[in-house]
């Protein structure tokens, strides 16, 4: 796995070993404190001192290689404006807890220490004193409260609280313990909250003193604040004005806050945030680059053609892919690139969920079958898509660890191979399971599974598949060919990345759950497997993919599948 960069790893300039400007030194010198601009900003009397931007106890971010100069720009590119994962995978990725470098455990970030209750049922987290939004304002729990509050409010998300912050028995109750001390209480034990946290960032990305005079709770006249701004209802109002990505005047608490917004031009253009709460074990505040500028393109054969002239900084979104590794091979003279490896935080390339929640009583049952999936499994002819479609690397493989033992936090967790190549490919048709399917020979010779259903074959089943890359949808055709053989027709329906993500997640900040009428029989959810092990927390996100229900349907009877079946 690669990932193409044209400078080096604090660098924006490919000549310059060291760091951006003369002989890698940015005209500062090593020993500022601050970016010039911001010193500058100082001086002029637009900015408060440094000592009164940063928290008393900053985090210290200690570096792979060495502490870096300050200045310059990191160039990337986003496929159109719904592309925003790669911006909260690049410059968004801020929580109360974060990911360890090792991805071990989850430890502060936003907070400055956090403690469990003995039973899981109370988490108490100390915000760091001094912290402000990037408009200067302090950051204090009244903040996180607001941002529960919000996620609660049935008007604005009427599927209720994310599912990292409910249990069986209700939602979390959010309270204020003073202005640097939040506490989350449950009515019954939140064992994965604190691995949760890790990748939500909602609590942190709602600030009170900015959003409440759009909301109903705070503002008695926000109907009449929503007609005036010409949106439909205070409601539209509120999230247009809680999008990070959209909204330029919502203060963040991200390395850099943004100037020119999702669907503005063509470009989404971030700057450094002067009140950021990092710094390098030297004192210095935390980023080094001045800007990231990301174009926004339509085509994934451009931002390929534009990487392989050198235009980007580093990139790995929509084309490091096998089909284009020999491309960008070929180009990295012309381009002055060179390639970075990459260990891929995921087990496998692409994994078929089925809906257990389908409404159709008999499909949640066949589907709930063992080994009915087992069966479904053998259909599926691996080597041919690994030849087709990743030129001969890789092998087959079932959603398991990928080789070797995981540790984890001292526990061992071995790899079975006997259980993970179960439901390869088979050797024959003696050896196919007969509990709730039939076996019959494909023209191949290879067993096919047909499902049944009071002697018919089970109807029309959806399958979405992810269109962001060409390698993903291939591999889907391939799968849903094997798969159409097995079980009876299959409509295959292309996304794009965000309307893949609204299909399994419930609108909304941050939230993810389970749609109230799920129809699809088969999602397939398929993203870009080969980036960099970027910090958006994809180790913990992505294995959640198997909880959240497909929503779709028959295409003839869903006005939104059909029409993404048409666009295809």
């Amino acid at each position: 796995m690669t990932s193409t960069s044209a400078c080096d790893l604090l660098s924006t300039d490919p000549t310059a070993r060291k760091g951006g400007g003369k002989e890698g030194q940015d005209s500062s010198g090593t020993s500022a404190k601050e970016a010039p601009g911001l010193a500058q900003q100082v001086m002029e009397g637009k900015l408060p001192p440094l000592a009164d931007r940063i928290p008393k106890i900053p985090l210290v971010v200690r570096p792979v290689e060495r502490t870096g100069s300050y200045g310059g720009t990191w160039r990337s590119a986003l496929l159109g404006p719904s592309d925003t994962a790669w911006l909260g995978r690049t410059v968004g990725y801020e929580a109360l807890l974060r990911w360890d470098s090792g991805w071990t455990k989850a430890v502060p970030d936003i907070a400055e220490s956090f403690q469990v209750s003995p039973d899981a049922r109370e988490f108490t987290f100390r915000l760091r004193a001094g912290m402000r939004w990037s408009d200067g304002k302090p950051f204090t729990a009244a903040d996180v409260v607001f941002a529960v509050d919000v996620l609660s409010d049935p008007v604005l998300y009427p599927a209720g609280l994310p599912l990292y912050l409910t249990t069986g028995k209700g939602p979390a109750k959010a309270s204020r313990v003073d202005d640097q001390t939040v506490r989350l209480s449950f009515p019954e034990p939140s064992g994965l909250l604190i691995d949760n946290l890790a990748f939500q960032g909602a609590l942190t990305a709602m600030p009170r003193h900015y959003l409440q005079r759009f909301h109903r709770k705070s503002n008695p006249e926000v109907a009449a604040l929503a007609k005036k701004e010409k949106f439909q209802d205070w409601v539209a109002m509120f999230l247009s004005r809680a999008d990070h990505w959209a909204n330029s005047d919502l203060p963040t608490l991200c390395a850099w806050k943004v100037v020119n917004p999702v669907g503005e031009g063509g470009r989404v253009i971030v700057e450094r945030n002067p009140y950021y709460w990092k710094t390098d074990p030297e004192g210095r505040q935390l980023p080094y680059l001045d800007r990231v500028v990301f174009d926004v393109i339509a085509d994934a054969s451009v931002i390929l053609l534009k990487a392989t002239n050198g235009e980007f900084d580093m990139h790995t979104r929509h084309v490091n892919t096998s089909p284009n590794k020999p491309v960008l091979a070929r180009g990295r003279g012309k381009g002055h690139f060179h390639f970075v490896d990459v260990e891929p935080c995921f087990e496998n390339q692409m994994v078929i969920a089925l809906n257990l929640t389908h409404e159709d009583p008999e499909l949640r049952k066949v589907f709930q079958n063992r080994d009915f999936r087992i069966g479904l499994s053998y259909a599926i002819n691996r080597p041919e898509l690994v030849n087709a479609v990743f030129q001969r690397q890789g092998r087959a493989w079932q959603a398991a660890p990928r080789g070797v033992a995981l540790l984890r936090r001292g526990v061992r967790h071995p790899v079975h191979p006997v259980r993970r190549d179960e439901g390869q490919r088979d050797p024959g048709p003696g050896r196919v399971r007969q509990a709730g399917h039939r076996g019959v020979p494909a023209a191949t010779g290879r067993a096919a599974h047909r499902v049944c259903r009071g002697g018919g074959v089970a109807g029309r089943h959806s399958v979405l598949a992810g269109s962001d890359g060409d390698g993903p949808v291939v591999l889907a055709e391939g799968r849903h060919q094997d798969v159409g053989q097995a079980g009876g027709p299959v409509a295959l329906l292309r996304t794009q990345g965000r309307e893949q993500a609204g299909r399994h997640r419930v609108d909304g900040v941050g939230r993810t759950g389970v749609r109230r009428t799920p129809r699809s029989a088969v999602v397939l959810p398929v993203q870009q497997r080969v980036e960099l092990r970027d910090p958006v927390g994809h180790l913990v996100q992505q294995p959640r993919q198997g909880r959240r229900a497909p929503t779709g349907g028959h295409p003839a009877a869903d006005g939104a599948l059909s029409a993404t079946a048409a666009n295809a």
